[in-house]
């Protein structure tokens, strides 16, 4: 789990405030090599490196699911 403002800042361990990541996208991307994330109001997140060259931009999150059309 990361938290998106990190805990010692004062960010809150909450649905919204944190974000589940891999192993390597959480230890090595983010606190390694330094990328920033954060999520956006949509629900999708966007993340940059150290001096911004590189922006990554996720997909929205999954439709939910509904009742069937076979019925």
């Amino acid at each position: 789990m990361h938290h998106v403002k990190h805990k010692a800042d004062g960010g809150p361990t909450s649905l919204t405030g944190c974000v589940l990541l891999c192993h390597f996208h959480h230890h090595v991307m983010i606190h390694r090599r330094g990328w920033t994330l954060v999520v956006n109001p949509d629900g999708t997140t966007t993340a940059w490196n150290k001096d911004r060259t590189k922006v990554l931009r996720s997909h929205g999150p999954p439709a939910r699911a509904g009742p069937s059309a076979a019925g």
